[in-house]
């Protein structure tokens, strides 16, 4: 969302003219070069999973296609500008001789353009839509140029750089290693303090070395529990979804129903990593949210020589079935088995006569409102598995 003012919202309100401003570093593309049928593009995409996805590093994109009858375009090398969009908010007469292209003057700090020729000059108030890059076309046409514009996201798609070429040494919290990611692509973070960036990696992980920095920016993304994205004003920040109520008059209708766009609050979150047995739940609602191979969030292996883990730490059964869960033990000698049961998660009691690697029980109402662990001993120690629990199908 980016502020504008009051006047610019009255003139749009009163049907004032708009005016695009495409702003590269030795040229102003505008409603004079642009193909007005074609228009501007703009795609935005904050989520491209058909689920809402923690951790996405999204690009916004912009086409439009530009007059090339006189050949201005032919030797233009196009690359970064800043698109904004205008709004008119006063006209007047000059001495200003007709011409194609009217001569156009952008102050970007104070969002104002003036538009000087025809005998007129324009002053627009206007509104940021983000800055892309545009790589030279193609195909440079002698009418129109069809142009494709990515944000600077793309700037990210690169080899990961390592330690050395970044200039940062280890171990290095979350919010350091963006400001340095950020320095190599010579992009500015709104801020490089948010949740968990004191999260830290205490050595450079070695899978970073087949990974983009793009990618790497996805683990800090997801880590922070947002996505990371560029927004209009062209900097880099950490942004997640804000409750809004809506409502509808009479004289409004829309085809939305709210289960299409109301997600429920994640209320139980598994971390994991494929090379570790060890796992941490936390939360113990239905919404459950997995997170794996993250590095800032890397669970390591317990330290007593042996782990356990019960899979499936959750199932959906219906009433009177059996469900199982089966403890999965690495590194035990000799290991025995106490199945547990607590009905907060917290307190815990012993399942009388059950001490098998497996836990067996018949789905009930009764059965289900408990959660389960396991208890293994080796050599005298003692390690407590995952919790774990069922629900029932067809029970709202």
């Amino acid at each position: 969302m980016t502020e504008v003012s009051q006047d610019f919202k009255n003139a749009l309100a009163a049907g004032a003219a708009q005016r695009i401003a495409l702003v590269f570093e030795d040229a102003i593309i505008s409603n004079e070069d642009i193909d007005v049928e074609g228009g501007v593009d703009l795609r935005e995409v904050f989520c491209s999973e058909q689920d809402l996805t923690i951790g996405l590093t999204p690009s916004s994109e912009i086409t439009f296609a530009v007059y090339n009858d006189d050949g201005f375009y032919d030797d233009f090398e196009f690359g970064a500008f800043d698109a904004y969009i205008g709004v008119l908010l006063s006209s007047v007469s000059d001495s200003s001789e007709d011409t194609r292209r009217p001569v156009i003057t952008v102050n970007k700090a104070t969002r104002a353009m003036t538009v000087t020729g025809n005998g007129v000059t324009e002053t627009y108030e206007l509104c940021p839509l983000g800055r892309f890059i545009a790589p030279r076309p193609a195909i440079i046409r002698k009418t129109l140029i069809d142009v494709d514009a990515y944000d600077q996201m793309t700037l990210f798609d690169v080899t990961m750089p390592s330690a050395t070429e970044l200039g940062v040494t280890y171990p290095i919290t979350a919010g350091n290693l963006l400001q340095a990611l950020c320095d190599q692509a010579n992009v500015e973070p709104v801020t490089t303090t948010f949740l968990n960036s004191t999260l830290t990696l205490a050595s450079e992980p070695s899978s970073f070395a087949n990974m983009t920095m793009r990618e790497v920016l996805a683990y800090i993304a997801q880590a922070a529990g947002a996505n990371a994205r560029f927004n209009r004003s062209g900097k880099l920040e950490m942004a997640w979804l804000n409750p809004l109520a809506v409502s509808y008059d009479e004289n409004q209708y829309t085809e939305f129903e709210p289960s299409w766009y109301e997600t429920p609050i994640i209320d139980r979150l598994h971390v994991r990593n494929e090379d570790s047995t060890a796992e941490t739940v936390i939360g113990s609602g239905n919404n459950t949210y997995m997170l794996q191979n993250n590095p800032f969030l890397r669970q390591q292996d317990v330290p007593q020589g042996f782990s356990v883990i019960v899979t499936p730490s959750r199932v959906s059964v219906y009433a009177n079935t059996t469900m199982t869960f089966t403890a999965k033990v690495l590194g035990a000698v000799n290991p025995s088995y106490q199945w547990q049961q607590s009905a907060n998660n917290v307190s815990w009691e012993d399942l009388p006569g059950k001490t098998a690697s497996s836990l067996s029980l018949t789905a009930t109402s009764s059965t289900v409102a408990y959660y389960y662990r396991v208890a293994v001993t080796s050599g005298g120690t003692v390690l407590y598995s995952n919790t774990c629990k069922a629900v029932l199908k067809g029970v709202t």
